[in-house]
């Protein structure tokens, strides 16, 4: 939970969820087409089955999520004590468990495609497992010292990214699809 205690008078603490304002994913191989009205985040690297029919130069694809919210309610003097970003996994299949790495994201989006993914900073990581429900990442030093008190793509916050392993072959491709803002279970920060 994100416990918020203002700076300028004690008083007792105060919990506060947020579920996601805007959330998409992109595709490598589909790079100019969006998502950003789909029911589900997508998490993924595999080899293209048909690859060698098309263009043996295009081998693997990825797949990375993205997600903001606004914490413009949040006063921007609050004592962010914990703050914890939720996603409801719904399917899986691959590398079990797999590492997906959460990214600060650095620049403006609103409904990007793989060419115009924002750019992104290195965050935290979850060894997140194919067993459906919902799985968590820790990020109360980005909230505390980027997001509280700004609304999405104001200053420094641009929400974030969700991003497995891209490369190594077999043995690391995956597959891991969370809900979306659209589905049955948004994306929140408590």
């Amino acid at each position: 939970y994100v416990a918020i205690i203002p700076a300028s008078s004690p008083g007792p603490d105060d919990s506060h969820d947020e579920v996601a304002l805007y959330d998409t994913y992109v595709d490598s191989y589909n790079s100019g087409s969006t998502y950003c009205n789909a029911a589900e985040l997508q998490v993924e690297y595999n080899v293209l089955p048909y690859a060698a029919e098309q263009d043996a130069t295009v081998a693997d694809y990825m797949r990375r999520s993205y997600v903001g919210f606004d914490l413009s309610s949040v006063p921007g003097n609050a004592n962010v004590t914990s703050a914890t970003f939720y996603a409801y996994l719904s399917s899986a299949w691959g590398k079990n468990p797999v590492p997906i790495n959460l990214l600060r994201v650095t620049s403006d989006w609103t409904c990007p495609s793989w060419n115009s993914r924002p750019t992104v900073q290195d965050w935290t990581s979850a060894s997140i497992n194919a067993t459906p429900g919902w799985k968590s990442w820790s990020v109360t030093s980005l909230v505390e010292n980027y997001w509280i008190g700004k609304e999405f793509n104001e200053g420094t916050n641009q929400g974030l990214e969700l991003k497995g392993p891209e490369s190594g072959g077999a043995a690391n491709y995956h597959g891991r699809y969370f809900h979306s803002r659209q589905g049955s279970n948004d994306p929140y920060l408590r």
